[in-house]
Formats: C-alpha cells, sequence, structure tokens
C-alpha cells in the first residue's frame, strides 16, 4: 500500500521502437554473436599487454641451467582471460600457480616482491636469499591500463551503435 509521500516513476516506450531492438537483437542470434565478438576484439587489446610481461620475465637474469627454467615456466603460465559476465567481468592478465616447477607454486609472486625468498642450496644445508625481478608484473602493466580502459570503451561504444542501427 503506497502512502501518499510515495515518489513513483513511469516509463513510457514506443513499442514499435522496443520492436526493432527485440528483432535486432533476435538477429544477432540471441546476442551470441555480439558477446563473442566483443570477446574477440576484448582479447586483442589486452595481447600487447600479456606479450610485455611475458617479455619482461624472460628478460630477467639467470644463473641456473636446471629445467624447466623458473624464467619459462612462469611467462608460459602467464595468461589472458576475457570475462563478459559477472561481477569480475573484463580483461584479466594473471599468471596460474599450476605449472611452476619443482612444486615452487608461488614463484610469480615471489619473482614480482622486492624481498624475493629464501631456499636452501642444492646438496648442501646452507639456504640463500634470493630476489627475482621485482616489478617484472605490475610494473609492466601500469603502461596498458588507461589505453585498454580506453580501448574497451570504444568497443562496447561499438556493440551498441552495432544494436542501435539494427533496430532503426
Amino acid at each position: 500500500m503506497a502512502s501518499n509521500n510515495s515518489v513513483s516513476y513511469s516509463v513510457e516506450v514506443d513499442g514499435k521502437q522496443l520492436a526493432k531492438v527485440v528483432s535486432a537483437l533476435k538477429r544477432e542470434a540471441d546476442g551470441k554473436q555480439l558477446a563473442r565478438d566483443l570477446v574477440k576484439e576484448l582479447r586483442v587489446i589486452g595481447q600487447p599487454a600479456l606479450l610485455a610481461v611475458r617479455r619482461s620475465i624472460l628478460s630477467m637474469d639467470s644463473h641456473s641451467e636446471v629445467t624447466p627454467g623458473l624464467r619459462a615456466s612462469t611467462a608460459r603460465a602467464t595468461r589472458l582471460s576475457v570475462r563478459s559476465t559477472g561481477k569480475r567481468a573484463g580483461i584479466s592478465i594473471y599468471t596460474s600457480k599450476s605449472g611452476m616447477p619443482r612444486g615452487f607454486k608461488t614463484a610469480p609472486k615471489h619473482l614480482n616482491a622486492v624481498r624475493g625468498w629464501r631456499h636452501p642450496v642444492f646438496g648442501t644445508d646452507r639456504w640463500v636469499a634470493q630476489v627475482g625481478k621485482p616489478g617484472w608484473f605490475d610494473d609492466t602493466l601500469k603502461p596498458f591500463k588507461e589505453p585498454a580502459k580506453k580501448a574497451a570503451g570504444r568497443v562496447l561504444q561499438a556493440a551498441a551503435r552495432r544494436i542501435s542501427v539494427r533496430s532503426k
């Protein structure tokens, strides 16, 4: 039951225009093709950042000849993900914990940190501190964030225009 102090809103819709929009969305195969195209274009936007992060870790100095190498394994585990739904919709670049050599699942995190990590020297009881390449991930991605946001905005505007043109 509404009181005298309640506020109500009503939106009037042009029935013909609504029908055109619905028809345009149906022509887009229920939006599936549009979503596929969006994801494809967003992947293109994220690709340069992914390649830069991989190049960054591969350029780290190494004195080990153990295979699989930590740098190569980290580069291989670095991936690009595009989500078009949910709370975390957007472009993500991440490094998976799986595939890290010698069970060192937290390697990417430690390689990026200023502090590094400690480990035993092979075949001895001696422990040493080791620092990776601080900022190889975070610092490398910083210059890509704003241009990626702007490019993603342009892609979304193009999708909106696509729907608008088909609904006329």
